[in-house]
């Protein structure tokens, strides 16, 4: 068994260990608490054990080795980090129920169907530019998946505070809900995440310009991922500028982030189904 399977079973196990010290008491109708001490330590733990996991699986002297599973498990491990920063600015421990599950599946698979038996996508990367320009591509995706998750949950937690019927409060998903931040807090995290991923975004679209001139003689290449990318950027410009501007918030602005990752969502991961599917 290689390092990079039992790396991430041991993380898997983790994440599942601690979600279920999170869903049990919850279930049990207890008050929940945030992770505190040893757990937050454990967690810690299995951050950076998925972390090394991923650069041993993924990671090599010339070239990035990728397949649909160490995508998934790269794309949660930088949404585990960034929650674990974003804790750090507000009480967002309420995520986990959400986070946890996700983690536990993702890394598990990589573990089921390892990154050399999937159909891994070999990329050389001598070019600098080039190995930039994937690692900022795959922040920025990670950074606004983040937030489109945080939008769902404000939508859910936006409709559960305006239901009428006190009994609808009182299921599993209430008690989730209500162990989530303020509304206000949660839309101030994300609005901070969706200018840093927007950011991100520009930058990775630069440099793939820069990378796309030197390999074709093109700035931006007629290519599904290049449409669905500059789309994206193009959603997530308006927002921005329509929350400076005219202060953008609430059920517009949760909209407008779900619209933006989906357009990005197609263009990082859904070429086969856009090429084999909607452009056959």
């Amino acid at each position: 068994m290689s390092l990079n399977i039992v790396l991430h079973l041991l993380a898997s196990f983790i994440y599942l260990g601690i979600g279920l010290s999170l869903w049990i008491p919850l279930a049990q109708k207890q008050t929940f608490s945030p992770i505190t001490g040893l757990r937050r330590f454990i967690l810690l733990v299995a951050i950076v054990l998925h972390g090394i996991a991923i650069h041993v699986a993924m990671l090599h002297n010339e070239y990035i080795q990728l397949s649909w599973t160490a995508g998934l498990s790269l794309t949660m491990w930088i949404v585990m980090l960034i929650f674990w920063l974003e804790r750090l600015l507000a009480r967002i421990d309420g995520y986990l129920f959400i986070l946890l599950p996700f983690a536990f599946v993702m890394t598990l698979l990589t573990t089921i169907f390892p990154v050399a038996s999937s159909s891994p996508l070999i990329i050389p990367v001598r070019n600098e530019i080039f190995r930039l320009h994937i690692l900022l591509s795959l922040l920025a995706y990670s950074l606004i998946a983040i937030a489109a998750i945080q939008s769902g949950l404000m939508a859910l937690f936006d409709r559960y505070l305006h239901r009428q019927k006190i009994k609808e409060r009182k299921g599993l998903t209430g008690l989730v809900l209500q162990a989530q931040p303020p509304l206000l807090t949660q839309e101030k995290v994300l609005f901070l995440l969706v200018w840093i991923g927007f950011f991100v975004l520009t930058i990775a679209i630069i440099t793939g310009m820069y990378v796309s001139w030197q390999i074709s003689q093109k700035l931006l290449p007629i290519d599904h991922k290049t449409i669905f990318s500059i789309a994206s950027w193009l959603v997530f410009a308006v927002l921005l500028t329509g929350r400076v501007i005219w202060g953008w918030r609430g059920r517009l602005a949760l909209h407008c982030n779900l619209i933006g990752f989906t357009l990005l969502l197609l263009g990082y991961t859904g070429s086969r189904f856009v090429i084999d599917v909607l452009l056959h």
